[in-house]
């Protein structure tokens, strides 16, 4: 019998796959799918892999250790075409979600193997290949290579009919990121994170990441600066900044001068249950991630763009989020505009928490054996596409 392949390697993917595994499991359909982990984030995704039981049934040995961007796309290419040349007749659909490594080189593989690719969160758009970088390049490319687009927002939808995208072949879902958090922020969990333990019974918490490609330059030396002066003005707030695994950012949080500030707080990488447990408890977020952008919304905690531009303007448009740039000034102005600004609820842009059952609802349409040009994908997309968001 012939299975989808769902396929990832970063921890954003994964988090954005767990609503879509979960559906799978509800609703019986593990012989349908199959999940292949290629594995450049193994330390990050393995926590999440144990919470949520999920046991890949294929492992690439990959690894992005000090590698550079080709030369962890290349073995992932190699590993997952011998995978693919030894399980052909059996692959139905390759699935991957968002703008990674990962995800490109199994569109690619999918591609040039004459598989039907699924993509996940597609249709995101800055119209700026350096901004972010590689991910906008890997988009547009993944596009091309993708059968079926899952988009997240009407946003997205419209990206791709300019793009002369088949209306037909793109099936509008919402973000599965609201599947996740409308799940955890119900969910009861007792924080065991030392390190942030004491910061979830105030509300004066700010968080700060800052991870991208465009912003490991002079761009993070200028933000440290702008967060010693902000957390040095207000003393009774706390900074609490989120570092990473990325060699660059791990080091340059390990700076001294940011340490010794007493209302600033350095700590690892957060698991997703803490860091939901940190949205309830914080008033404002200094970020250049696209995830948390999309997350924070669930929580209606306003978050400052450290980026030039981003992917996802839905934010900015029902006023959650303001692009700054690298400018101390921008930065500072929106941060004191946030903060005096009463927190409100609002209508999420990025969907209403059905995007993985609506996903899965198509695989349950297919007919595995059959002609994939046979089915009738304008149907589908009309029956199952949601245009209230």
């Amino acid at each position: 019998m012939k299975y989808n392949l769902i396929v990832f390697g970063t921890r954003p993917e994964l988090l954005k796959l767990i609503p879509v595994i979960l559906e799978i499991r509800k609703r019986n359909l593990d012989n349908r799918f199959k999940i292949l982990c290629t594995n450049q984030h193994q330390e990050l995704i393995a926590d999440l892999l144990k919470l949520f039981s999920i046991e890949p049934d294929i492992s690439l040995p990959i690894s992005n250790y000090k590698r550079s961007i080709s030369e962890t796309l290349s073995d992932i290419i190699k590993e997952f075409q011998s995978y693919v040349e030894l399980n052909d007749s059996y692959i139905h659909y390759v699935i991957a979600q968002g703008d990674t490594t990962s995800c490109l080189a199994a569109a690619m593989v999918a591609f040039l193997n004459k598989k039907q690719f699924a993509h996940i969160e597609a249709g995101l758009r800055t119209f700026d290949n350096d901004n972010p970088f590689p991910e906008e390049y890997f988009r547009k490319i993944v596009s091309l290579s993708t059968n079926i687009h899952f988009t997240p927002t009407y946003t997205a939808k419209q990206n791709l009919l300019k793009e002369n995208v088949q209306a037909s072949k793109v099936i509008h879902t919402g973000n599965t990121i609201v599947d996740l958090m409308n799940m955890l922020k119900i969910r009861q969990y007792q924080c065991k994170n030392e390190s942030i333990k004491r910061f979830l019974k105030t509300t004066n918490n700010i968080i700060i990441t800052c991870h991208r490609r465009e912003n490991q330059n002079g761009n993070f030396d200028i933000l440290i600066e702008s967060i010693k002066e902000l957390a040095t003005t207000n003393p009774e707030l706390n900074f609490i900044w989120l570092s990473h695994l990325n060699p660059f950012v791990n080091s340059k949080t390990k700076n001294e001068s940011l340490r010794k500030i007493s209302n600033i707080t350095v700590v690892q990488p957060v698991s997703i249950f803490d860091m939901v447990e940190l949205y309830k408890s914080t008033r404002l977020i200094i970020t250049d991630s696209g995830g948390i952008q999309e997350e924070a919304v669930s929580f209606s905690v306003p978050t400052i763009v450290i980026r030039d531009k981003t992917e996802r303007p839905e934010s900015i448009e029902v006023e959650n989020s303001e692009l700054v740039g690298n400018s101390p000034e921008k930065l500072k102005a929106a941060f004191y505009k946030f903060l005096s600004r009463k927190k409100k609820v609002l209508k999420n842009p990025f969907g209403d928490g059905n995007a993985a059952s609506i996903i899965i609802d198509f695989f349950v349409q297919q007919n595995y054996d059959s002609n994939v040009d046979k089915i009738d994908f304008h149907k589908i997309s009309a029956d199952l596409s949601h245009e209230k968001f």
